[in-house]
């Protein structure tokens, strides 16, 4: 009989550290962990003294109830395990700020799968069947499952990085080419007067998608007729090369820089701008509603 007292005696004493340790794993996670974080800017110092002493007192207990083998290791091994998590993040927001938030969440998946692995191993040691071969078998699933979870990362995010340069070096080439044939229209236009002031391309800059001329208000002829003949002339010069980019549309717009010197007030659609239009025998210049018709 007095050989097996202590025996119970420690089972006893096991059951109620356990009991408390897994109150305090709750308290923990229920009260310290989502309140810090609101009071840590006012008593910063208070906080990191209590968060620091209930972590030492906590690793005491976890390491009291694994020397002793306490059962119910199914449950606070991993109730452990999301404890310590949660204390290292108030560490954290201590010493580093939110931003620990972001490493918690990028580890996430792993240690959920620790945790079920934990919650494994302790099932089987409270039921004294863990083999070397069940142990190895888990925690190489485990590994093999998280190198397949950093493989696929890191070629997610290969993928992605490669991606994005190939799209920024599409777009360096797209405005090379864009800018070089700006300059070819430019070097055809009488700058002082009309220059190319926006155009769209297809991806590979073979077909012009829409072209828009700029107007320099300064040096608009006083008279309108000799500004659309201006116009006419501008047009003329650049069809060459709206063939060659395979320009379809026998509309161009023009915006003035300043405002359309022409334009009627009850003409508000085109107090800024106007366009001309290419039909089978005339030239239509719009600087109002009703346009300008000129012969080929």
């Amino acid at each position: 009989m007095k050989d097996k007292m202590p025996i119970h005696t420690n089972a006893k004493e096991n059951s109620i550290l356990y009991k408390i340790f897994v109150t305090l794993s709750i308290m923990i996670c229920l009260f310290l962990f989502p309140s810090i974080n609101t009071k840590i800017s006012e008593h910063k110092n208070q906080i990191a003294i209590l968060v620091w002493s209930v972590f030492v007192i906590y690793i005491a207990m976890l390491i009291i109830l694994i020397v002793r083998k306490t059962n119910h290791r199914v449950v606070y091994y991993p109730l452990s395990l999301f404890t310590l998590i949660a204390l290292i993040f108030n560490v954290g927001v201590i010493y580093i700020g939110e931003a620990i938030l972001w490493y918690l969440l990028a580890l996430s998946y792993p240690l959920i799968g620790l945790m079920l692995v934990l919650g494994f191993i302790g099932h089987h040691l409270d039921h004294n069947s863990l083999t070397k071969k069940k142990l190895g078998t888990v925690l190489g699933s485990f590994l093999a499952i998280i190198a397949l979870m950093l493989l696929m990362s890191s070629v997610s995010y290969f993928i992605q990085n490669f991606g994005q340069k190939k799209s920024v070096v599409l777009y360096e080439e797209y405005e090379k080419t864009k800018n070089e044939i700006v300059e070819q229209f430019n070097d055809l236009l009488d700058n002082n007067l009309v220059c190319v002031y926006e155009i769209e391309f297809n991806e590979d800059c073979s077909k012009i998608i829409a072209i828009e001329l700029l107007i320099t208000s300064e040096n608009v002829p006083n008279q309108e007729i000799d500004f659309c003949n201006k116009i006419i002339e501008s047009y003329h010069s650049i069809q060459g090369l709206l063939s060659t980019y395979h320009y379809n549309d026998n509309i161009i717009h023009f915006e003035f820089t300043n405002k359309n010197p022409f334009a009627k007030p009850e003409s508000t659609f085109y107090q800024k701008s106007g366009y001309i239009s290419e039909e089978e025998n005339f030239y239509y210049i719009y600087l109002n509603p009703s346009p300008l018709e000129f012969n080929k």
